[in-house]
């Protein structure tokens, strides 16, 4: 999964989230719904199944995309 580098600090969660915000967002909304009924039949804490994914998602919406600027400054390297 992409989000796994950024949360390990191997790659700028900011180059991530220019790249694959929308992606995520999307993947996430999918998946909610499962996980959060995987998560009761299984009886475990809501931090469980997927908290990483859950935990990026919740950061990428927290922010704001820097697409435009931070994909400019990569090209211009």
């Amino acid at each position: 999964m992409q989000q796994v580098p950024a949360y390990l600090d191997i790659i700028d969660e900011r180059f991530v989230n220019a790249l694959l915000r929308r992606r995520c967002l999307e993947i996430w909304a999918v998946l909610k719904p499962f996980v959060s009924k995987e998560r009761e039949r299984l009886g475990v804490p809501d931090s469980a199944v997927l908290s990483v994914l859950e935990d990026f998602v919740k950061r990428l919406e927290a922010s704001t995309a820097e697409r435009p600027q931070l994909l400019a400054g990569r090209l211009r390297h």
